[in-house]
C-alpha cells in the first residue's frame, strides 16, 4: 500500500489558484519591484523577521492566513514569516502547469539527496555522491479521501527506476518552509532506497 501511495506523487498538475485553494502552495513573485517586509503574524504591526528583495523573482506561498489576505513564506535569508498577498502577483503565463516540470527542486538530508527537474523532460537526482539524469513523466493524481491532487514521478536510466510522491503540504526542514512534502523510491542498484523530503517551486 505504501509503495502505491509512493506511486502516486509525482505526476502532473492543473492549473489552480493559490486564492481558491489555501493548502496548495503557489508561485508568485513581487509586485512592481518593491522590497517587502516579512513580518512574524499576518499583521502590519507584527515584528519585521525578514525581506523580500525588489527583484525576487519567484516567492513560493505555502499557506494563507484566516482571511486569506497574508501568505506565509520565506524572506531572502530563510527566516519564516508573512506578507500581504497584495503585493505579490502570480507568475504568467501559467505559474503551475509550466513551472511544476521545469523549475521543481526536492532535498533531504539523512542521506543527503537533491533532485531537480530539467527544462530537457528529465530529472536529475544526486545521492551517494553520484548524480545521475533520468529521464521522467508527470501525471496527477486526484487524492478521492483528500479532495486534491497528487503528482506522480516515474523516471528510469541505466536499469534504474525511481518513483516518486509529491504532495501539497507543509515541509519543514531546519530552515525555512516549503509548500510539498516528497517521498522517492529508488530500484535497481542494490537494495531499494526510500528517500523523504521537501520540495520547492520558487527560489532556493
Amino acid at each position: 500500500m505504501r509503495l502505491l501511495m509512493l506511486l502516486v506523487i509525482l505526476t502532473g498538475f492543473v492549473p489552480y489558484s493559490v486564492w481558491a485553494r489555501p493548502y496548495i502552495p503557489g508561485l508568485l513573485k513581487v509586485t512592481d519591484g518593491k522590497a517587502q517586509n516579512v513580518r512574524k503574524s499576518p499583521d502590519v504591526t507584527s515584528e519585521i523577521v525578514g525581506t523580500l528583495a525588489h527583484d525576487r523573482k519567484t516567492v513560493e506561498v505555502v499557506a494563507l492566513s484566516k482571511d486569506r489576505e497574508w501568505g506565509l513564506v520565506n524572506s531572502d535569508d530563510m527566516s519564516i514569516g508573512w506578507v500581504p498577498l497584495q503585493a505579490l502577483e502570480q507568475v504568467a503565463p501559467d505559474p503551475v502547469a509550466t513551472d511544476f516540470e521545469r523549475n521543481l527542486t526536492c532535498f533531504g538530508d539523512e542521506p543527503f539527496w537533491t533532485l531537480v527537474s530539467t527544462d530537457k523532460g528529465g530529472i536529475t537526482l544526486s545521492y551517494e555522491g553520484e548524480t545521475v539524469e533520468y529521464k521522467r513523466s508527470f501525471a496527477p493524481l486526484l487524492a478521492q479521501n483528500r479532495g486534491f491532487e497528487r503528482q506522480v514521478i516515474v523516471a528510469g536510466a541505466d536499469n534504474v527506476e525511481i518513483t516518486g510522491f509529491l504532495m501539497p503540504q507543509q515541509c519543514r526542514p531546519l530552515e525555512g518552509v516549503f509548500g510539498f512534502r516528497f517521498d522517492l523510491l529508488r530500484r535497481g542498484k542494490g537494495a531499494p532506497v526510500l528517500l523523504s523530503g521537501c520540495c520547492t517551486l520558487g527560489e532556493m
